[in-house]
């Protein structure tokens, strides 16, 4: 008889004979047996199809599994159905009874949206384990989980596609922005994980420079990842000229149990630093009054008004009238708020500048560093315009233009020799800027060797003689 049970592979059966007859001696109530072996064709089993699924973490649509046994069962067969994660699964048990065995019955796999950063995605596995009392379908589900899949009636491999990411999610503007000129008025960056994570992790923060961090480091637990992180950060009141802004930045590297989580570059933060730094030079006193006929220099006090990312070299010029030593002077980034003194002096010249003159001290800055950079090779024109800094010098003058006789205010000739002459003698009383022309004119009486005569700037102060001749006239003066 070829029913649905699973006998093993055979079972035994037997045909029985008995006898009854007018003779006596066949009334045999058991006259003999004949013993039979049934070869079985039934298995004991579980079919759960389809038995690959594929689905994602972004599109939450269960797919059905159509669950039966192989064989008719001797007693109930309960199935409970498990994954160990990533799916949920309805209904979790279902019974089979001898008169339903054959007949499907549909479990639902729906994915789970969780929070963990699955890689591309992750394999589950369900496993439909059956317990009754017919050995031929119990293995309980109390047994250990490695069993239960390698003794499971039947599997299911799934793959859900993840839509998660290791990594920080920062919360508020992509950027921030501080000022040097309030270095205790801090910003929080505020992030949280972008995934759960399976295990802690450690987040480290490095800043570049200007700025400065309350912590640099802070631990996410797993049960609390998706709480929000403030870390204040503080701008660097430095001394450079950084222009109006400067860009900084704050990185952050995880670690964690979690391989994922593993991340040498989770993420930036980027800040803007408002500057307060101004490239300049000082140079005090600003004004400076002094003659010529008192030769005593007076001090300048030189410094650079931030520090420079490079060696600055400040040359000191003047047009006229001052010498100034030393004439250049070096500052580092060590030394840049040390004030340097230059010591400027007044030229006893010998050109007539009225009451006095106006001289203007030129500092003129150069430097790798742009915001010191003017060197001397420009013209005086821009020098003056563009120098860091200037001194204006009052000179009062000692000098009058004008000739100074040599020898006698007055000489003397004879009408009874006019072939004697008498050498006026005279020199420039202060040096001119260009040559002088001297015109000659005289009265009745005498004659001029000549009238005019042009004394050169470069040999201002030679003495010129001029001779000059009586007039033999016939008048009694």
């Amino acid at each position: 008889v070829d029913d649905d049970v699973d006998d093993g592979d055979s079972k035994s059966s037997a045909v029985d004979f008995s006898a009854s007859s007018d003779d006596a001696h066949y009334e045999l109530p058991d006259a003999g047996t004949v013993t039979l072996v049934i070869i079985d064709d039934d298995t004991a089993g579980l079919t759960a199809l389809p038995s690959t699924l594929s689905m994602s973490e972004d599109i939450i649509v269960g797919q059905t599994v159509d669950v039966e046994l192989t064989s008719e069962p001797l007693h109930d067969v309960v199935v409970d159905v498990t994954a160990q994660f990533g799916v949920s699964i309805a209904p979790s048990s279902i019974t089979f009874t001898s008169g339903t065995w054959g007949t499907p019955q549909a479990v639902l796999i729906t994915p789970v949206d969780d929070d963990f950063d699955d890689g591309d995605g992750k394999d589950v596995t369900a496993i439909f384990l059956s317990s009754s009392d017919d050995a031929h379908y119990n293995l309980p589900s109390s047994v250990s989980s490695d069993e239960q899949l390698a003794n499971a009636p039947a599997t299911v491999d799934i793959y859900v596609t993840d839509n998660d990411v290791a990594g920080l999610v920062a919360i508020g503007p992509a950027s921030k922005t501080l000022n040097e000129a309030t270095p205790a008025s801090s910003k929080g960056v505020k992030f949280r994980l972008a995934s759960e994570p399976r295990a802690d992790v450690v987040l480290t923060l490095t800043s570049t420079s200007g700025v400065s961090l309350a912590s640099s480091t802070h631990t996410v637990t797993a049960s609390a990842w998706g709480a929000v992180t403030t870390i204040q950060v503080f701008p660097v009141d430095d001394d450079v000229d950084d222009g109006d802004s400067k860009s900084s930045a704050v990185d952050f590297s995880a670690s964690s149990d979690d391989a994922h989580y593993e991340l040498p570059d989770a993420g930036t933060v980027t800040l803007v630093i408002i500057d307060d730094d101004t490239a300049g030079l000082t140079a005090l006193p600003s004004t400076l009054s002094m003659s010529e006929d008192i030769i005593v220099g007076q001090t300048v006090d030189v410094e650079l008004t931030s520090e420079p990312l490079h060696d600055v070299v400040v040359d000191v010029t003047a047009q006229f009238g001052v010498s100034i030593a030393p004439s250049s002077i070096t500052f580092t980034s060590g030394t840049w708020g040390t004030p340097q003194a230059v010591l400027i002096t007044p030229v006893d010249d010998d050109f007539d500048d009225g009451d006095g003159k106006d001289v203007t001290a030129i500092f003129l800055s150069s430097s790798d560093d742009a915001h010191y950079n003017l060197p001397s090779s420009v013209s005086s024109d821009e020098q003056l315009a563009n120098a860091p800094a200037t001194v204006d010098i009052y000179v009062t003058d000692n000098d009058v233009a004008g000739l100074v006789a040599i020898g006698p205010a007055s000489k003397t000739l004879n009408e009874a020799t006019p072939a004697s002459s008498k050498g006026v003698k005279f020199r420039l009383a202060s040096e001119p800027r260009a040559d002088v022309v001297l015109t000659l004119t005289s009265t009745s009486g005498v004659s001029l060797a000549s009238s005019t005569h042009t004394v050169t700037a470069s040999a201002w102060g030679a003495v010129t003689t001029i001779q000059v001749f009586p007039v033999d006239d016939d008048v009694d003066d």
